[in-house]
């Protein structure tokens, strides 16, 4: 029987990789390496490694613990490998949702493993930031969505923001300001909507800033969100557009989209000046 490519052994995989190629290892070397400290140990192969990295093979733990010593990774990384191995075959709470799209629920599992999350958010405010009355009204006028599935999509959006509460987890979210105007329901619905962005800000222990509109031409258009994990694996992109949403690993894109996202924060008020608008338009309605 195959072996179920779970997300955190996919994600395990992909953090050994970027471990890896941060030693400038190969996977025959890695593994030649591993296999002369201790000769006495069952041999690891290239292809295990491969396939390991791939998310398709199980390493155990003294496996883990063997390559980690040959790759040099710093102890605060071996930590964060360590206990996602730990839970690789782990169930998300988030698959009891079974009939939500799986871009979705892979969105979702990104944003659980994720020790920080970046948006850049330029049409509607930050999912993880929505009231319920906000949220559902985006989704129900989502052509993606069915009727019958809204209020599942919607109880799945606030279960999704417990992270917010969890210690150590930091969300840094830029929206742009026709994020505010954008209307999508009556003057009460935009004022609590308001409200909540003010507490987030006010907490601190999340980054709200506002993109105005006299800052220039803004740097981007699309909604996404950039998901970390820490130590040396590459980030995930989560990318919301008008032909639905995409997900990606490759260099390239990642670059792109965290070149956004930092002229787009480097462009926006402080935090403080931030607040002080929600707190205008938040009066105002």
């Amino acid at each position: 029987m195959a072996l179920r490519r779970t997300w955190r052994r996919q994600r395990l995989g992909a953090m050994i990789r970027a471990s890896r190629q941060a030693a400038r290892l190969s996977q025959a070397t890695a593994a030649a390496q591993a296999n002369a400290e201790e000769p006495d140990a069952p041999r690891l192969t290239q292809s295990f490694i491969s396939r390991v990295e791939d998310g398709l093979a199980e390493i155990t733990a003294d496996q883990l613990a063997r390559l980690l010593s040959v790759l040099g990774v710093d102890d605060r990384t071996r930590r964060l490998l360590t206990d996602l191995h730990h839970s690789t075959d782990e169930r998300g709470w988030w698959e009891a949702y079974s009939q939500v799209p799986p871009i979705v629920a892979e969105s979702t599992r990104l944003g659980e493993e994720a020790t920080s999350i970046k948006t850049y958010d330029s049409v509607v405010i930050q999912g993880l930031l929505q009231t319920r009355h906000y949220a559902r009204a985006v989704i129900s006028s989502s052509v993606f969505v069915r009727p019958i599935d809204v209020e599942p999509l919607l109880d799945l959006r606030m279960r999704r923001q417990q992270r917010l509460e969890i210690p150590g987890f930091r969300l840094t979210c830029v929206l742009t300001e026709s994020t505010l105007h954008h209307a999508v329901g009556d003057r009460a619905l935009m004022r609590t909507q308001m409200q909540r962005l003010c507490e987030v800000a006010i907490h601190g222990e999340h980054v709200v800033r506002i993109l105005p509109y006299g800052r220039g031409p803004w740097p981007g258009i699309t909604q996404f969100a950039l998901f970390e994990s820490g130590g040396s694996a590459r980030p995930v992109a989560h990318i919301d557009g008008d032909l639905g949403a995409q997900i990606y690993t490759d260099e390239e894109p990642l670059a792109a989209l965290a070149s956004t996202f930092d002229d787009a924060y480097s462009r926006a008020l402080s935090p403080t000046q931030s607040l002080q608008l929600l707190q205008d338009m938040a009066a105002r309605l």
